[in-house]
Parts: C-alpha cells; structure tokens; sequence
C-alpha cells in the first residue's frame, strides 16, 4: 500500500482519496458507511467532504460514521467552506435569495461561521485539512488568509488548502502567506483526466515549484471514460448528469465519448475496467498526489480499490496519451504568382490555396474561409512560429475560452526578430489598445493565434494587410467573446525577410486603431 507526502507536510495520505459528494445525495445512510468502512479497510485515509455536500449532510453522516465506530484518529478529513453559491436548485453562478448578504463566500466572518458549523456536522473537534471549495474573486485573498491562520492557531484546523483554483490564485496565495506570515496552502484539489489536462499547462508546476499537493477530482470525466456515455444529448438514468445537469452534463460532448470508446478497448485490452484505467492514469501522473473516487455504491468502490497497488506503465500511458494527441489538418494560402513555395510544399499533407488578393490579411481572411475544423490557427510560413506551443494552446481553447493570443512579453515569451524600433512601436500600440478598448493583452502586434473557427468566421475580418493583427482582438473584444493571452518565443525567420516600413506602418496601425474605436463609440452594426 503506497501513501504519499501531502504537499510541504509531513503527513502521508493514501494514494486514492475517497470522495463523498454523493453521501446523502443520492447515497442513502446504510450505504455510506458500507462506504466508508470499505475505504478504510483497503488502506485509504484520506476523506474528502464539503459543507454543501447534500446541505451539509454529507459531513453530517460522516461525523457520525467516524463517532460510532470510533476511527476518528485514523483519518484525515478534508472538508471544504463553499463560496456561497452552490445550493440545490441553483447554478454556480447564481446566488440562493435566501441567503443573507454576509452568509456566502471566503470573508473572514463566513469562513469562521463555517467552520464552526463543518466541526459540529462532523462531531470532531479539529479539521485536518480545510479548503476553500472555488475562489471568491472579490474577498481579498488576505482577509481569507488571516481567518485560515487564526483557525489553525486555534487548534481547529490543522492545515489549509483551496479547490478549483487557477495557478495565479494559488501562487498568489503562496506569496501573502509568505510576505504576512500566515499559513500556506498545502494543497489544490482540480478537476483533471485524460479529457481536460489543463492543470498541466501551469498548475501542476507552480504546485511541484513551491510544494503544493494534488488531490484531483472527476478521474473518470463524469463517467465519459467509464464508457457510461453513448449520446451527449442521452444520459443514463442514475447518472451525475442526468440527475443534476449544468457543468456535469456540460461535460459529456461527442468528442469525450469518442475518445472514451477509444479508451475503453484499451482497457479491455489491459484486463481493466475503463474506471480503473482512469483512475490508475490520473493516479501515477507526475505531480498528482492522489486523485477522489466517488462511489455511490460499494459494488462501485470495490473494484477501484485494486487500483491502490497498481502502477502505470510508460506503454500504457503513451497508449492512453495518443487518445488526446493533437492532429491538425494544414492549409496553406499561397499567393498565385509565388511558385517556389507552391513547389516545395505540394508532397506535403497540405490543402494549397490560391490567394486571390494581395496581403497578408487577405491571406488569413481567405484561409479562414476555408477551414471545417472546429479550431484553427494562424501560423506564418516563414518558420518564426514555435510549434511547440499549439498543444497548450489548444489545451486553454479546451478551458472554455474562444481565442488564445500569443505574447513574446510574457513569461518565457521573447523574439529573436525584434529591433528596438518594433519593440517599442508594439509596446505603445498594445498601450493605446488596452486602454481603448480593455482588451488585456500583451502583444497586439503579434498573429500567432489559435481559436474557435466559428468565432473566427463570425468577426468578418476585412483589413487587408498587417492590421488585421490589431482587427482581430478588437473585433473579439466587440463580440464579448473569451480570450486569454499565452507566452510563446519568436524565432529567427528561416526565409523571407521582414517588409516593415516602421513610420508608414506605424501610421496606419494608428489610423486602424481610431477607425475601430469610433466604430465603437458609434456602436456601428457591422460590429
């Protein structure tokens, strides 16, 4: 049986977590603690809970499992304070009117208040790892930090850690505690599988840099892998998504399904069940500590337990791994007078385009019209674009976002063709276009983009020319779609030669940018 160090701690968990979410909801008392006791007995020790787990009657059951059999010292229970908007009948975005308008979210009072009544469900008088369940954006991250230190000084809490949060908040987290002295977070609990790797991009190493354990949840992506799924417009009576819709039912797409058809036979191929391959994958990823299983029945829990003594091997996981690959299909726009190029890429797996019109605008804006696929990107010929970003690229469209722009002024981002000239042109451009028209990003000037093709279609791009780097996150910006910018390395052209002319240029952009910003001001309806 192996266990695990959690995070910068010295205590060890097992390396599969038992998950309560349905304890009570649907779950019925008897079976719970044929639950519980099945966990414990196969080695597992860690027990995870939150407040909002069937209103507070998930701990409830728990508590009095853990007094009656007297175990209570045998487990870590990690239980979680809600932002305050999770309530039967309610979507995360929306707010229970019942509620008081101090009885939600990570505020010093709420937390507190919550943590007294988590101890009395619980029938303990300490919590041993306390978590925030979602981020509350608009309670300072301090005011939550103290509340937590104060727990912990007290003696009610004995470490601290958050849930469903991005990498930015965690590592905010990490420098307040460090700069005021309040304790750290010790762990994350994110959704994560073979179907949503987002985790990976940032997350995991901000974890793995300053010690922050992984408990993951949704191994099995809402039973998608589990092979539980044959229509995403049908689910199977009993399931998450059929009982409780919104962001589980929003989960199962075609896309899930066919990769899980996939992943099922490899599993059959293995001697496994498609559950145990998804739990075993999540399990012995690099980074991950250990991920929650949710059973709502001990039939279903007692299979996974063999999973406990199972390791993933390298065949494996590059058999699970190539299920996700990234494909793409290529299309190349050629100008008709450019033969050399047309020459050099016609035994290449590539759909060649004839440009009817000159620029480079004109180029991506026939291109686009093109492409069936359900993402494309923009991608220059001439070999300063590092492929080697596309897959985490691809991997934040996946988190729900319409558009990712690269930036070289972010992060490991930079430009080995960048004169002091363009450097400093880009920087005032990108300057005026925040400012205007709130557009947050770092390098308006560069067009290594990725998105949605129906997003890209629905902006009826018109500049010709190098303004349609500028058009393009305006145009975004005017459809309110999501976009996020990712840092990417400009590398050495390895032909052509850069066409810049840097006052006329700079001139244009300049009357690009007004033209759009009175079209705004104006709300014209082209837009």
């Amino acid at each position: 049986m192996e266990y695990r160090t959690l995070g910068r701690t010295g205590i060890q968990v097992s390396s599969l977590a038992l998950g309560t979410d349905n304890f009570m909801d649907p779950t019925p008392a008897e079976e719970c603690e044929k639950i519980l006791k099945k966990a414990m007995s196969a080695g597992i020790n860690l027990i995870d809970t939150g407040d909002v787990y069937a209103d507070g009657e998930g701990e409830r059951i728990i508590g009095k499992i853990l007094k009656d059999n007297g175990q209570r010292q045998n487990v870590l229970i990690a239980t979680k304070i809600d932002h305050g908007q999770r309530r039967p009948g309610f979507t995360l975005e929306e707010y229970d009117p019942s509620l008081g308008p101090n009885q939600h979210g990570h505020t010093r009072l709420n937390i507190i208040r919550a943590c007294e009544n988590s101890l009395k469900r619980l029938q303990t008088d300490y919590i041993d790892l306390y978590q925030l369940h979602r981020q509350s954006p608009n309670i300072p991250m301090d005011e939550t930090l103290r509340a937590l230190d104060d727990l912990v000084s007290q003696g009610k809490v004995r470490y601290i850690g958050c849930s469903t949060h991005p990498a930015w908040a965690v590592m905010e987290s990490i420098l307040i505690s460090e700069n005021k002295g309040y304790v750290r977070f010790v762990s994350e609990q994110p959704p994560y599988n073979l179907l949503d790797r987002r985790i990976e991009n940032e997350l995991i190493p901000v974890c793995e840099k300053y010690g922050v354990g992984i408990i993951t949840w949704a191994p099995m992506a809402m039973g998608v892998l589990a092979g539980r799924y044959d229509d995403p417009d049908k689910f199977p009576e009993g399931s998450r998504a059929a009982l409780r819709g919104g962001f589980y039912a929003d989960r199962v797409t075609e896309k899930g399904i066919e990769v899980g058809r996939k992943f099922t036979k490899i599993a059959k191929d293995l001697n496994l069940t498609p559950a145990q391959l998804a739990i075993l994958w999540c399990k012995d990823q690099p980074g991950i500590t250990a991920p929650l299983i949710g059973p709502r029945t001990v039939e279903q829990l007692e299979p996974l337990l063999p999973v406990l003594e199972m390791q993933l091997d390298e065949e494996t996981r590059k058999a699970c791994d190539e299920l996700k690959n990234f494909h793409c299909k290529k299309i190349v726009v050629i100008p008709e007078k450019d033969l050399k190029t047309r020459d050099v890429i016609k035994n290449f797996d590539c759909k060649i385009i004839t440009q009817n019109s000159d620029g480079y605008g004109n180029a991506i804006i026939e291109g686009i019209k093109e492409v069936e696929t359900n993402f494309l990107c923009i991608f220059n010929a001439d070999g300063s674009f590092d492929p080697k970003y596309l897959k985490n690229m691809f991997n934040k469209l996946e988190g729900g976002c319409e558009f990712v722009f690269n930036s070289r002024y972010e992060g490991e981002g930079g430009s080995d063709d960048d004169t002091f000239l363009t450097l400093t042109g880009n920087k005032i451009f990108t300057f005026i276009c925040n400012l205007l028209f709130r557009l947050d990003i770092s390098d308006v000037l560069y067009t290594y983009v990725m998105g949605k093709t129906s997003a890209f279609k629905s902006l009826n791009l018109k500049e010709k020319d190098f303004r349609l780097c500028i058009e393009l996150p305006v145009l975004a910006k005017f459809k309110k779609y999501k976009f996020i910018s990712s840092p990417s390395y400009e590398r050495s052209r390895l032909s052509g030669r850069k066409k810049v002319n840097e006052l006329k240029d700079g001139f244009l952009i300049l009357w690009c940018i007004l033209k759009m910003f009175i079209f705004k001001k104006w709300k014209r309806k082209s837009l």
